[in-house]
């Protein structure tokens, strides 16, 4: 209950103990501790809840200040960039005073907020309106190219740089009659806001912010079970999981009967020789039928790119079995690359997908890493980035696999994760072209400098900082181009070495030989260039690299040391822009 664990033991003097950290707490304090969770729930002012309980007013405050802040911290990291249709207006808190209303009120608390239309809401305390002061919330907190709605205050003058700027003129009426334009969703925040800080009778300017995060997690989580989030929250995750584990294995032809055969017996050897299966913690076990995922608490889906975008069979038939039945596994995506319809990654595409379909009752988590399966299998620790938008998805992940040798580092940047695996692959492809035509030095320039352009993407999905490190992004690049992946082989065929695709060294490769070899060795590198290339071009991204590999890889350029040549070039630009500075 304070570590995550869902074991406790009752001890002799009738206190509730962890079988895991150990640590204890009597019966009677856990029974109050509740019902003052059950007060928060109901919105009871504290000291109205300790008169009622005839508790101290103190020690009811203390579980007040530390759900509020709890929901502090995890509402920032819920607060992943918006997108689509985004409404945005600017309210003040501070009850009634003499004087001006609305904007330039004195001695109030301006408080500016962002929703998502059919989405989440996000909002901010601000130190004044300026465009600089709401501008730059916007940057940080929506992704460029959506639809912004706002009215005709003077501050939004400049969002038509980031995308469609559409404004509605409250002086005249809540929508406009002609184009139907409106911001009555963030209107209704504010009112749904001062409804329940009402019950307050006032709050301090300090301690205002952590009501208002209050305030925004209880509009977003609206459709949830609020007072079960709330114990979560307070007590840690307590289980109702029962450590089932399946991972789906799609049977196609002879080979994969008798790899389904090996791996429902659990045999070691079967997981060593497989490039792409994982070693299972205790309690898992393999299925042939797709349909027992129903039954299963976490699913892990494992397949080919092509076979898991979100216009496909198997994304579809999860979501009606989640929208028409009671099946509400914590689905983990272990597949790498973009969907093919929506030119996103895989985890962003699923995300969106099961949001649109699902109304938020999925649970999805997306698992990234330098993490090979002959390593698992030999007992190495082994280190992954799990993603999700929901804290507890990542707690319960981390449990599975808490006695195991994966070690699992969790975040909430989901596009970030689920880009680390395109830009990875796309770049083993350059790092094997080089190792044949580039001397071996020019090796680790390489490889920074596609660290460089790694970060130069992220940073326009809207990734954090911090993903750009993590074993997701960084450290898988760095450890699949240091052996021998499907990937890295293909970039060492397109520069004409002996591969284990063709024997013939040497050779010029052809754009139709080479679309030939990605296409029957699923090179899921070689459709990452491909929308990454299209991504950058629309955008215009200074990436040198990603265009090299471009023409190498998807337009079979001729001259066997253009990609080398492309990097030259660019390592000369750089250099000369450095002595440019010194000078």
């Amino acid at each position: 209950m304070w570590c995550g664990s869902y074991k406790v033991t009752r001890t002799a003097r009738g206190y509730v103990k962890c079988r895991l950290c150990r640590k204890q707490k009597s019966l009677k304090m856990i029974r109050q501790e509740i019902a003052i969770v059950t007060g928060f729930y109901q919105q009871q002012p504290a000291y109205r809840l300790a008169s009622d309980l005839g508790k101290n007013y103190q020690a009811v405050t203390r579980v007040y200040q530390k759900l509020r802040l709890s929901l502090y911290h995890i509402t920032e990291l819920e607060g992943a960039k918006l997108s689509g249709e985004i409404e945005m207006d600017e309210s003040y808190f501070g009850g009634r005073r003499k004087g001006k209303r609305g904007r330039g009120a004195k001695g109030k608390s301006i408080v500016f907020g962002l929703l998502e239309r059919d989405g989440r809401v996000y909002t901010r305390v601000v130190e004044g309106v300026s465009a600089d002061d709401l501008m730059s919330v916007i940057r940080k907190k929506t992704r460029k190219g959506s639809v912004y709605y706002s009215d005709t205050f003077r501050s939004y003058n400049s969002l038509k740089r980031l995308g469609k700027h559409l404004t509605v003129n409250h002086s005249k009426s809540m929508v406009d009659k002609k184009t139907k334009n409106h911001i009555n969703g963030i209107e209704g925040f504010w009112s749904f806001a001062k409804h329940i800080l009402y019950n307050y009778r006032g709050v301090s300017k300090y301690h205002f912010p952590m009501y208002l995060k209050e305030v925004e997690y209880r509009f977003n989580h609206r459709k949830e079970n609020l007072f079960k989030l709330f114990l979560t929250t307070y007590f840690g995750y307590v289980s109702n999981y029962k450590n089932k584990i399946i991972y789906w294995v799609p049977i196609n032809t002879s080979e994969d009967v008798k790899l389904f055969v090996e791996l429902s017996q659990n045999s070691a050897e079967a997981v060593q020789n497989l490039p792409h299966k994982i070693s299972m913690p205790s309690g898992a076990e393999y299925i042939a039928d797709i349909g027992t995922i129903r039954e299963a608490d976490i699913a892990f889906v494992a397949v080919a790119a092509k076979y898991a975008g979100t216009k496909g069979w198997l994304c579809k038939r999860i979501c009606d079995w989640i929208v028409y039945t009671d099946c509400k596994p914590i689905l983990v995506m272990l597949s790498k690359g973009f969907d093919a319809d929506s030119a996103m990654p895989l985890g962003m595409a699923w995300v969106k997908k099961l949001e649109e379909r699902t109304g938020g009752k999925a649970k999805f988590a997306v698992l990234s890493g330098p993490t090979f399966a002959h390593d698992l299998a030999d007992g190495k620790l082994c280190v992954a980035s799990i993603a999700s938008r929901g804290p507890a998805v990542i707690r319960a992940i981390k449990r599975i696999f808490r006695k195991t040798n994966l070690r699992l580092i969790g975040t909430d940047d989901v596009s970030g994760v689920s880009l680390g695996g395109c830009l990875k692959n796309a770049g083993a492809i350059g790092d094997g072209y080089m190792d044949v035509v580039a001397p071996s030095e020019e090796l680790p320039k390489y490889r920074r400098m596609w660290l460089g352009e790694m970060k130069t993407i992220l940073d326009f999905f809207g990734a954090a900082e911090r993903t750009l490190h993590s074993p997701a992004v960084k450290d898988d690049f760095l450890y699949t181009v240091s052996g021998s992946s499907r990937n890295r082989e293909f970039g060492r065929f397109i520069a004409g070495a002996k591969t284990y695709f063709k024997d013939d060294d040497g050779k010029y490769r052809s754009r139709a030989e080479i679309e030939e070899v990605a296409r029957a060795n699923t090179v899921e590198g070689f459709e990452s260039v491909r929308v990454l290339y299209k991504i950058a071009q629309e955008n215009s991204l200074r990436v040198p690299l990603l265009y090299g590999i471009y023409a190498l890889a998807c337009l079979g350029a001729c001259p066997p040391r253009l990609f080398y040549t492309i990097w030259y070039q660019n390592a000369k630009t750089r250099y000369l822009n450095k002595r440019t500075k010194e000078a």
